[in-house]
């Protein structure tokens, strides 16, 4: 599982398209010839044929899975990037200025990151604290 883990994550992806080409195109050529075997007997085999169609669905189902994994490391460094921003949301030591920085430059950067529905709820949750916090910042600075 880790060595897959690694394919996944830290490869290239053109070498994550390249491996995974190689093996659909032989599953593909296989199966595309197993299937004429059946249907057309041996002495009817185009070769050429199979060959052809066997690398359009593996260039099809390769390029898929390479996109589907570089989205997959996109939201893992979404979900690292909001624990760092989490953790400088909770810091006990904040200034209003700080504060700010975080919302400006930090917030932005995560909500830029984000795709799709368990982000934005990530997003919104971290908003509210921040939010929160900001408020009680001020009220707190305004008292002094």
């Amino acid at each position: 599982m880790n060595s897959l883990a690694k394919f996944t994550l830290e490869m290239k992806l053109w070498k994550v398209f390249i491996v995974n080409f190689s093996i659909l195109f032989v599953v593909a050529l296989f199966t595309i010839l197993s299937i004429d075997l059946i249907a057309v007997g041996i002495q009817n085999i185009e070769l050429g044929k199979e060959l052809f169609i066997s690398s359009i669905v593996a260039f099809a189902f390769s390029g898929l899975i390479t996109l589907y994994i570089s989205l997959a490391r996109a939201s893992v460094k979404f979900w690292e990037y909001s624990k760092v921003v989490e953790e400088l949301i909770e810091k006990e030591n904040s200034n209003l200025e700080e504060m700010e920085r975080i919302f400006n430059v930090e917030f932005k950067k995560l909500k830029s990151m984000s795709m799709g529905e368990p982000h934005s709820r990530e997003v919104l949750k971290l908003y509210t604290i921040l939010n929160t916090k900001y408020k009680m910042v001020k009220d707190a600075q305004q008292k002094m």
